[in-house]
């Protein structure tokens, strides 16, 4: 239910260096005149004292080199975006309210606490002319009268021992007049103003969604379930734009510190219809409120009840330049204990605890206790629909008694298209990869090597391959030691299992093991692609059955949990509401994650997460009124937001790297020739570049000095590995080495179309130019051999993690 948010030290400390650097470099191309009040300032001390001569003649000679340095090609000089970079001179006034947002978004860029701030604002107001305001209050104030917005919320106590609503009698009252509990805080934000925000951002409206029933699944609209909603709903699309949108919601606890109980409960909304790359990005999310409680709440009804009656009114419409926008609330996914608080029904671990049917399961005896588990049963014939909730509901309520995982109604079924269990999602992160996943590794690394299925002694030669690999861009993290899975994040195991798994594994689990665990790793691969062909999941539903079926006999009865039973509904969910990769909880973790970095006081904690985020959202608003290419607004296009990997970006600007030394001589002569004919007399005035950017897209030369690997690739059928990024004005290209397809032996026997997308391949000697950047793929490679290579063209770049 809790989630620590952690991060590497290495990685952390290595990023915060790397983000601070940037952000000074460009403080200081920004505000010149403060480094210059700076070394003045410097300089008249030091010449105040004959002893410091010495000193001062280095310090000049020092800054002298800086000024060279700074005619030096960096990574962020080389962009070939086919338009000419203009500054336009602006006003005193409008340069003074520049500058104010600049320091607001330096706020958020750099993570200062505000004691922090305004000290730094302190120091910026004697060292230049300009009238800085003192503090982060005073930034936020002319902000808010710059866009037109304010900061609306509305605030409760509640007990949760005595259920109820509490006055305070002192304003630093934090515990219940009556039972001297800690009371619970309940912020309400108007989702209304939220939605009017996207409106005046220009993210809303979007063009109306022209759904066709294809074979491919791509989105949530390519669901039944979202079919079936845009054929009740009325539709008046005001020039050609969407009228009626739909909700995903979302909320989980998430604890602040390991010395506190205290934790919040933010409850997210994403609109459905924005497109995927921006859905969840933390600019586009609604926030319709947040509990503070101490511990976890033993009831979600009365923090719900203002919330819902807000969604309930914007089922009606609202009002926005003369046409009138609906939004209905219609899916929600949660993790396995907030689901079953939410939704009224029995906890993961008790009988009919499945959502999706009605399997009872059994309690069995299991160490000093016992647990509940789900041995295998066909789940086809026993799906509980709307119609047997509304049923069991009503037994409930009669017998006041829980019925087949029933206990009573829940709030969210007074909204009109919420549906307790078509609408409930199997959260993938949790149930799969916190679940399953997870479990599986304690079997294979903690149990006894006198299993059959252990790899306990096969440890070392494990860890040996996965520090071997290097993985691309798309996967956040490097991979960490197999003995610490325990501390692994869900999207470490994520990546373990399709990207990994194969080449760690391959010739080293037994064979039965190997084949069996491919059931499942084939099938999340055809689950979590980009666009699934809905033909394949009938394929998807026998391996994920024969998977789950198999696990007892290879495994024991213990193994069969609740995250195990639900990849049998796995294929359903994605013919009902899309992939699943789009509704999971990852997105919402990343929000949990950045947003509860705007949290450093130990009092008020809602007060400040909600006028921290609404500066965030009206700093947006600002920068999206600005219509000068002027150096404040690059700056702060830059560093207004916080940065989220729930944006999946798509620029279409091509930037090179450093610029890498090769003299021609030293090539190869076969290569010599390659690059003659592809340039012939140019060949003297081209350059070579480590690295090149474009459409979120990295691709770097072959160095096996770094952690991560950029440089295998997929172009049209053929695969090679980068050894030269050729530029030459505006024309790029890359000197490949070809890699020839040898073997896939990653299938079952029986279905041999139905293989994984891992693949044996050697590198060739033959060399070839490709100078398409545009349709060139970045693909995880991994060594096999010293001549072979496992490839996969599975690309994990719009995966959520």
């Amino acid at each position: 239910m809790y989630h620590r948010i952690k991060t590497p030290k290495s990685t952390y400390y290595y990023k915060k260096k790397k983000k601070k650097d940037a952000i000074l470099q460009q403080f200081s191309q920004l505000y010149p005149c403060f480094s210059q009040s700076v070394d003045q300032t410097a300089h008249s001390k030091i010449n105040e004292d004959s002893d410091y001569k010495e000193i001062l003649n280095k310090t000049d000679v020092s800054n002298d080199e800086e000024k060279n340095s700074e005619c030096e090609t960096t990574d962020e000089d080389l962009s070939f975006d086919g338009k000419e970079q203009t500054i336009e001179v602006i006003d005193e006034l409008e340069e003074s309210s520049l500058i104010n947002m600049c320091l607001l978004s330096l706020f958020y860029s750099g993570k200062f606490t505000q004691d922090a701030f305004r000290s730094v604002l302190k120091l910026f107001n004697l060292t230049t002319d300009s009238d800085i305001p003192t503090n982060f209050n005073s930034l936020m104030k002319i902000l808010m009268k710059e866009t037109g917005q304010n900061i609306n919320y509305n605030k409760k106590w509640f007990c949760h021992n005595c259920k109820d609503h509490i006055s305070l009698f002192q304003a630093k009252q934090r515990n219940c007049n009556n039972c001297k509990t800690r009371l619970s805080t309940f912020y309400y934000i108007p989702v209304e103003d939220q939605i009017r925000r996207l409106f005046t951002k220009k993210i809303l409206p979007v063009k109306a969604l022209d759904i066709k029933n294809t074979l491919l699944i791509e989105d949530i609209y390519d669901g039944d379930f979202y079919k079936k909603f845009k054929e009740s709903v009325d539709s008046n699309n005001p020039n050609s734009m969407e009228s009626n949108y739909s909700f995903i919601l979302n909320t989980d606890g998430i604890e602040l510190s390991r010395k506190s109980s205290i934790s919040i409960w933010p409850f997210y909304l994403a609109i459905n219809e924005l497109p995927i790359e921006i859905r969840y990005d933390i600019d586009n999310i609604i926030i319709a409120g947040i509990m503070v409680s101490d511990g976890k709440p033993q009831d979600f009804s009365l923090f719900l009840e203002p919330i819902i009656l807000d969604l309930k009114m914007l089922e009606f419409g609202l009002v926005v330049d003369s046409f009138v926008y609906k939004f209905f609330c219609i899916f929600g996914v949660f993790d396995k204990p907030a689901r079953s608080m939410i939704l009224n029904t029995t906890n993961s671990n008790g009988y009919f605890s499945c959502i999706k049917c009605y399997q009872k399961g059994l309690f069995i005896p299991f160490k000093k206790g016992s647990h509940h588990v789900y041995p295998y049963e066909k789940v086809d014939e026993q799906l509980r629909n709307n119609e047997s909730y509304n049923i069991d509901l009503s037994k409930s309520q009669i017998n006041l008694l829980c019925e087949k995982g029933i206990k009573g109604k829940t709030i969210l079924s007074k909204l009109k298209f919420y549906y307790p269990i078509e609408s409930s999602i199997i959260d993938s992160m949790h149930s799969i990869f916190l679940g399953s996943i997870k479990k599986l590794f304690v079997y294979w690394f903690e149990h006894s090597i006198k299993e059959p299925y252990s790899l306990k002694h096969c440890l070392e030669e494990i860890n040996s391959r996965l520090k071997n690999i290097r993985p691309p861009y798309f996967i956040n993290y490097a991979p960490r030691d197999i003995s610490d899975f325990k501390l692994w994040h869900a999207h470490e195991f994520m990546s373990f299992i399709l990207f990994f798994a194969i080449p760690v594994f391959y010739e080293i689990m037994p064979s039965q093991y190997f084949k069996h665990l491919l059931y499942l790793i084939i099938s999340l691969e055809k689950l979590y692609s980009r666009q699934i062909n809905s033909p394949l999941l009938k394929e998807v539903k026998i391996f994920l059955t024969n998977f789950v079926q198999d696990l007892e006999s290879l495994y024991d009865i213990h193994l069969l949990n609740s995250g195990m039973h639900e990849l049998l509904h796995l294929v359903d969910l994605t013919f009902n509401c899309g992939p699943i990769n789009n509704y999971s909880c990852f997105p919402f973790e990343e929000l949990n994650r950045k947003l509860t970095s705007l949290i450093n006081g130990k009092d008020l904690i809602g007060d400040e997460f909600i006028k921290l985020w609404s500066v965030s959202q009206c700093l947006n608003i600002f920068l999206q009124n600005q219509h000068n290419s002027s150096k404040f607004v690059g700056f702060l296009s830059e560093n207004f937001s916080l940065r989220s990997s729930n944006r999946k970006k798509n620029s279409k600007e091509l930037k090179l790297g450093r610029e890498h030394k090769v003299s021609l001589e030293s090539l190869e002569p076969e290569i010599i020739e390659l690059i003659k004919s592809n340039y012939k007399d140019k060949i003297y005035s081209i350059k070579f570049f480590q690295k090149l950017n474009f459409n979120s897209k990295i691709i770097q030369i072959d160095d096996c000095t770094r952690k991560f690997c950029n440089s295998f690739i997929k172009y049209k059928n053929s695969y090679a590995l980068v050894k030269s990024i050729i530029g030459f004005e505006n024309d790029v290209s890359f000197l490949c080495k070809k890699i020839y397809f040898i073997d896939n032996p990653f299938f079952i026997h029986g279905f041999n179309s139905f293989k994984s997308s891992f693949f044996i391949g050697a590198y060739s000697t033959d060399y070839f130019i490709i100078d398409d950047y545009e349709n060139i793929s970045v693909v995880l490679g991994c060594e096999y051999s010293k001549n072979s290579v496992f490839l996969t063209d599975f690309n994990g770049s719009h995966l959520f993690t």
